[in-house]
């Protein structure tokens, strides 16, 4: 489970393609039989059933996939509002308002993503949305199998960055004191066990309600 997906930890390449970074909240090794409760994630992205705390699974990852499409329609958030509080309120009791000028295939995708039933929603095997890859969304050229494979060409790329290069990186910054990689691999990797970010914030929120 990924957990944090947001514009932040989306990375562009000077092809224009781009990839998921940050797997600081990712969640490993569950099947399908288990399931978290831990309350963590990015506010206006964390999914429905993370703020109702319900054990979850992979299915708020897609839940956050809808958030992102709407932004990236949009460039705001389906439930922003002025105060964390009012946000999360949203998230668990508000409609989503789309705009008019929105084509019916995104409002169709983002509809299926946000449903509050995790079994319901577009990305689950049982949702009766059907499957990701054969939404109208993704109609050629522009196919879920062709984004991935990076046959879709980038509408835009990012020539004018491509003088910036790591050179102008400290040397300090830049290279790796062998003494500490080797520190770092003989780490036991418990030691980073329970370190998911939790914001205070949404903790107090639930102590109200």
């Amino acid at each position: 489970i990924y957990r944090d997906l947001k514009p932040e930890n989306i990375f562009m390449f000077e092809d224009g393609h781009i990839k998921i970074g940050d797997f600081g909240l990712s969640k490993q090794n569950l099947d399908k039989n288990h399931k978290t409760k831990t309350l963590c994630g990015t506010l206006e992205y964390i999914a429905y059933e993370i703020y109702h705390r319900d054990f979850y699974d992979e299915n708020v990852d897609w839940w956050s996939l809808g958030i992102l499409i709407f932004e990236l329609s949009t460039f705001k958030t389906p439930f922003y509002a002025n105060n964390s509080n009012d946000t999360i309120k949203n998230i668990l009791l508000a409609p989503i308002t789309y705009p008019q000028t929105m084509i019916k295939q995104t409002k169709q995708i983002i509809s299926a993503l946000l449903q509050r039933d995790p079994q319901q929603r577009l990305g689950n095997i049982i949702s009766p949305y059907g499957l990701l890859k054969d939404q109208p969304f993704f109609q050629e050229p522009y196919t879920l199998d062709a984004i991935e494979n990076r046959r879709v060409r980038p509408p835009w790329t990012p020539t004018s960055l491509t003088s910036f290069k790591p050179k102008s990186i400290g040397p300090q910054l830049s290279q790796v004191d062998k003494k500490d990689a080797i520190l770092l691999l003989s780490t036991p990797i418990d030691t980073f066990n329970n370190f998911e970010y939790i914001n205070p914030n949404i903790i107090n929120f639930h102590k109200q309600i």
